[in-house]
């Protein structure tokens, strides 16, 4: 029997408490999505604003990005050299592989903990980065 595929999916955004962790790390990335780019307000609302504005306003006015949690995941990969890996291991517990450039585990092997959802496992695991790195 052929397995169904699931096309069914959507970019996951960073979480708004997330997002000012990784501004305070230096990350200032905003993701384009043809004319748009998606975005926070002071409150950690998610709105989008046009890229012609952000050419002139710099974000000065309060505005935080709004990544996708790849984008973050790719961040962190290219001003860290690490990898940050969730694996499912059983209903809701995560293994989660935080590995250097040449596939070096950092700390243990594995940290083992509950999440419902893949983008919580991941989103753990960049928070743990950022609190070590």
């Amino acid at each position: 029997m052929k397995k169904k595929i699931n096309n069914n999916l959507e970019d996951s955004y960073a979480s708004f408490k997330l997002v000012k962790k990784l501004v305070k790390k230096g990350f200032f990335v905003t993701t384009k999505i043809g004319g748009i780019s998606p975005l926070y307000t002071k409150k950690g609302e998610p709105t989008t604003y046009a890229n012609y504005g952000l050419m002139y306003s710099e974000l000065g006015d309060g505005y935080l990005p709004r990544p996708s949690l790849a984008l973050v995941q790719k961040w962190i990969f290219a001003n860290y050299k690490i990898a940050v890996l969730p694996l499912l291991m059983t209903k809701d517990h995560w293994d989660l592989f935080i590995l250097t450039e040449g596939g070096e585990p950092i700390g243990k092997p594995s940290i083992n903990f509950k999440a419902e959802t893949y983008e919580e496992a991941l989103e753990a695991g960049i928070e743990f980065v950022l609190k070590h790195f």
